[in-house]
């Protein structure tokens, strides 16, 4: 099953799959404050993985921007799944200057155990 969210030019697929929930980014995030769209996407992904005892998989590889008050939501996110027992998986494009630099930031949340991984993908790598 496929719900497309969508606002200005930010796009979210979530996917829902028998072992994966998938949230695919495609498009820009330039909103002052994401938060009002995003954190009601990312909470059904979370509230779907929790029912569904899925891995929770996002994908940032296909996004052309998102600007720093995006990663608010996302690091809300993973102090929410530490605290659980959720997986984490999420991708992104280092080839890009801009994505290396937000999601250095996000990969010191990654734990040792594994439950959350921040990979970097590239764009022509299998996800």
């Amino acid at each position: 099953m496929t719900e497309t969210l969508q606002h200005d030019d930010l796009q979210l697929e979530l996917v829902t799959e028998q072992e994966t929930i998938r949230l695919n980014w495609f498009g820009r995030s330039l909103e002052k404050d994401p938060e009002e769209f995003l954190e009601p996407a990312i909470a059904r992904a979370l509230e779907l993985g929790r029912a569904n005892e899925a891995c929770i998989e996002m994908d940032f590889r296909e996004l052309t921007y998102m600007n720093s008050v995006t990663l608010k939501p996302l690091i809300r996110f993973l102090h929410d799944v530490r605290d659980g027992n959720e997986r984490v998986r999420i991708f992104y494009d280092g080839e890009l200057k801009w994505q290396a630099l937000n999601f250095g930031v996000l990969r010191r949340l990654a734990d040792k155990e594994g439950r959350i991984s921040i990979l970097d993908g590239g764009i022509n790598s299998p996800s």
